[in-house]
């Protein structure tokens, strides 16, 4: 079985209301140093998936976002 590093971010709203985020390690004990602070937080519109996506597939569709909004951020 192929493994793939996912890891998760919870942000926590002053309201009380939080949310988890799964993706691709950002921050790992080999490359954690003191100085390191999130610069940006940018949230994406609500995507729908389908309800039986594979984790594999979800995983390709997120990365063809990141690269869609790489392409149109530059």
């Amino acid at each position: 079985m192929n493994e793939v590093a996912l890891q998760l971010v919870t942000v926590a709203l002053d309201n009380g209301e939080s949310g988890i985020f799964i993706g691709g390690p950002l921050v790992t004990t080999d490359n954690i140093v003191p100085e390191q602070h999130v610069a940006t937080i940018r949230f994406s519109d609500i995507q729908q998936i389908p309800g039986d996506v594979t984790l594999e597939q979800a995983l390709m569709l997120f990365a063809e976002h990141v690269v869609r909004n790489r392409t149109r951020l530059q």
